[in-house]
């Protein structure tokens, strides 16, 4: 009897770790689905295992500690040993290289497909874009270092891997991220003197809330008959620099931490709000961009195509140049003093995320372009 084949999904951080992975973890869950039907398994490894969650557990996928990603050459041999001894023949991949000399390595060792799926944020470039084109070209067809399929979180992504990866367009699938479609709160113009903002992020660096509390603390001396309050939802290593920040910018009574929330309690708050600002230096497609979006905020980022490529510029949202406060500040006093500019732009962006960013139409791209890979 030949033994059950196996996909293997590799986690790339403790199981504990929230945000995002959250719908990693959903993927994860659609392929083991898959893979039952056609009398397959899977199997996550850990790098190291605090809390499991609930869904993982319910859906009763084998997981194991395994650090895969670890770069030694002395990994890559215990990486060999693992596929070996758990009969894998599948990998699926997030935020990793997509090609490398390790996979013809595997390869020899029974791995068959390797997929890769990037949610890396940002902005890629080519310091010598000729030369790199001709390195990845020749790379192309060396056996096996390619992976077999690259999945793409968004258009954006999707250029990316075809413009500065150079890989094959037949192995880029364009699987761009969606939400659970809610059912639409009712949302009346709002004319009341008070003007709520709102960012969902984790308090880093590179999310750059300091540089929304900026723009706000310039763009305050001009408003006219509006007050503002800036609601800041998240927690990170940036938190008491950021309030700090406040102080220095006598924002402490426009300004509110709510620390780390969960997801209902987060659209709760979202609800209550009337703009969205989200200073990210980059992204790949933005869950909290989506959330914002379905909540009919008035959505405010910079014109950094990594970050504003869900949404039609003064159409379904407005942007700022890059890294330039000033043109921040008076897009966001334009938003905060004009009501009926903030509610169309809110209507609009509800209605971008019902047809082209749901939740289940992301699925249904995943689910089959998981099938097509492994039945090639």
């Amino acid at each position: 009897m030949t033994a059950v084949k196996n996909t293997l999904l590799i986690a790339n951080f403790d199981s504990g770790v929230g945000y995002a992975w959250s719908l990693i973890e959903d993927f994860w869950i659609a392929i083991d689905k898959e893979n039952k039907k056609i009398n397959r398994d899977s199997i996550i490894c850990y790098p190291s295992i605090s809390k499991i969650a609930p869904k993982i557990i319910e859906a009763k996928i084998t997981t194991l500690i395994h650090d895969f990603n670890n770069k030694s050459i002395k990994q890559i041999l215990k990486n060999v040993q693992f596929i070996l001894k758990n009969n894998i023949d599948t990998l699926y991949i997030t935020d990793q290289k997509k090609r490398s000399y390790k996979y013809a390595i595997y390869r020899l060792f029974g791995i068959k497909k390797i997929i890769v799926h990037d949610h890396s944020p940002g902005i890629r470039k080519n310091k010598n874009p000729i030369i790199a084109t001709f390195k990845k070209a020749v790379a192309n067809i060396i056996p096996g270092i390619n992976c077999d399929a690259a999945f793409a979180v968004s258009p954006y992504i999707t250029r990316r891997l075809q413009e500065i990866d150079a890989l094959p367009n037949n192995i880029i699938y364009d699987i761009t991220n969606g939400i659970k479609i809610r059912k639409a709160s009712k949302r009346e113009l709002n004319t009341s003197e008070v003007v709520k903002i709102v960012s969902v992020a984790r308090l880093t660096p590179y999310k750059s809330i300091d540089f929304s509390l900026r723009a706000l603390a310039e763009a305050i001396p001009n408003l006219q008959n509006k007050k503002v309050h800036y609601y800041i939802i998240g927690d990170g290593p940036e938190l008491q620099s950021l309030i700090e920040l406040t102080h220095t910018l006598t924002l402490t009574n426009n300004v509110t931490f709510m620390g780390k929330l969960d997801h209902t309690k987060v659209i709760d708050q979202l609800e209550q709000c009337d703009i969205a600002i989200h200073p990210s230096k980059g992204e790949a497609m933005s869950l909290a961009i989506l959330e914002y979006m379905q909540s009919q905020l008035a959505l405010l980022t910079s014109n950094n195509p990594s970050v504003c490529s869900a949404f039609v510029a003064d159409i379904e949202g407005v942007t700022y140049e890059e890294g330039n406060i000033s043109d921040a500040a008076e897009k966001l006093q334009l938003l905060i003093q004009n009501n009926q500019l903030r509610f169309c732009l809110g209507a609009a962006a509800r209605e971008k995320v019902i047809t082209h960013f749901s939740d289940t139409l992301m699925m249904d791209k995943f689910i089959a372009a998981y099938v097509t890979v492994i039945s090639a």
